[in-house]
């Protein structure tokens, strides 16, 4: 069946699909000779046990209306009861949708600085884009996020946008949009229930309106889903918030809960939770992680924020798996162990096809594990065809320096920091 487990699975899938496809057939043809099938099973499970061999000496001309091969592989398939799956990860019991989001002031040029903090989310937000129409989305492409919903203002200030990865369903709702409101709401597929996702921006100097046209969306879209997200900047600094304010009201009546308690924009004088993150219809449960995310002063005055919800919308839980190390593999050892042991009496021992396959498998994967060395390791479905441990373990040490820098922001822990990102960035090209 090969030299590899792969050529191992492979032969083993081929020869299950083989079985599968002809059985069919087989339980047509056989149905006036079941009697004489019964026989020749029957004949096949002793000739095996006694011999060690599938090929039989004598066949009945009854057995002869189906070809050969093809009757050999049905009493197989019979005497055994049935092929095992390959062996693999388990489903996975719980499904997470991750939201980010960040006021970039500005997101032309700025792409190569942020692109390693959000590459684990499934979907980006920013706000304060400074985008026109002379910016196509192929300007501001990230690989991995082709579905772009953006809402401009000008070059100069505002303007809202969000990537989805390529991997979700997601569509814009732009009936929930009202037209001089910078916001943009998306509506992601859910075998449950389908999400409604707003990204919003509010300017500092916006009148009362913005939260009457606020509302309007919220409770446009509170009739086509139970369960909503807010991400943006609302520029109201939720950690002071009047009970009297409006946001309150709005809040109270949809039944929205903010996720973010901690400051979003800190400065010498202030420090100001200016970025929530307000959900509805999901419980506190559904809510398996939220909280801020330190970024350079050069990419952003605001920190980013995330959440990961408990949804079915997209799978990206990680699993340990082992893998065997061919390249390190001694084949000549291997194929020693092989020659000294005697197959024959391993297989005509066993009482039936089972303990004969169990003892194969077993004394087999004992000899491999010999000559074969193993490795664990952890399965990402998001990662890239690249990214393995060299680049995850540089991306850490960048993340150290970083958050070092930030918090020195001495000069020479700075460059180590632009350093390591320079690293990192040429092992993603």
């Amino acid at each position: 069946m090969g030299n590899s487990l792969a050529q191992h699975r492979a032969a083993i899938g081929l020869y299950y699909n083989k079985c599968r496809c002809t059985t069919k057939l087989l339980l047509f043809r056989l149905f006036d000779f079941w009697n004489s099938v019964d026989i020749f099973i029957e004949q096949s499970h002793h000739y095996i046990l006694k011999t060690g061999t599938c090929f039989l000496p004598v066949i009945t001309q009854e057995t002869l209306f189906v070809n050969y091969l093809f009757q050999i592989l049905y009493a197989i398939l019979m005497l055994s009861g049935d092929v095992e799956s390959n062996p693999g990860p388990s489903m996975m019991s719980q499904f997470t949708l991750d939201i980010f989001h960040l006021n970039i002031r500005s997101i032309r040029n700025k792409i190569d600085l942020f692109l390693n903090l959000v590459t684990d989310f499934d979907i980006l937000c920013f706000t304060e884009t400074h985008l026109d129409t002379n910016i196509s989305n192929d300007n501001i492409a990230i690989e991995g996020f082709n579905t772009v919903f953006r809402k401009d203002r000008n070059a100069y200030g505002g303007g809202v946008i969000i990537y989805a990865s390529d991997s979700l369903r997601i569509s814009r709702c732009e009936n929930l949009e009202p037209i001089d409101t910078e916001c943009v709401w998306t509506e992601i597929s859910d075998p449950t229930c389908n999400i409604l996702l707003c990204c919003v921006y509010r300017p500092p100097n916006a009148d009362s309106s913005f939260w009457k046209k606020l509302e309007w969306s919220i409770e446009k879209a509170s009739e086509l889903s139970d369960r909503i997200v807010i991400v943006g900047d609302l520029n109201v600094n939720f950690l002071n918030l009047p009970n009297t304010h409006v946001v309150n009201e709005i809040i109270l009546k949809y039944s929205f809960f903010n996720t973010i308690h901690e400051p979003t924009r800190i400065t010498q004088y202030t420090n100001t939770l200016l970025d929530p993150v307000l959900v509805s219809g999901f419980s506190q449960c559904d809510v398996l992680d939220s909280g801020t995310i330190d970024v350079e002063h050069s990419l952003s005055d605001h920190k980013g924020t995330y959440i990961y919800l408990k949804s079915h919308a997209l799978q990206n839980q990680s699993y340990e798996r082992k893998i065997w190390l061919y390249k390190n593999a001694d084949f000549d050892k291997l194929n020693a162990l092989i020659r000294n042991i005697d197959w024959n009496l391993l297989i005509n021992d066993a009482s039936d096809i089972d303990h004969a396959e169990n003892n194969f498998t077993t004394t087999f994967l004992n000899l491999v594990k010999q000559c074969i060395p193993e490795k664990t390791v952890t399965i990402r479905p998001k990662d890239k065809p690249w990214f393995d441990s060299a680049l995850r373990n540089k991306i850490r040490l960048r993340n150290r320096a970083r958050k070092k820098a930030l918090k020195t922001q001495n000069t020479s822990d700075m460059k180590k920091f632009k350093k390591l990102q320079n690293e990192v960035n040429n092992m993603n090209k």
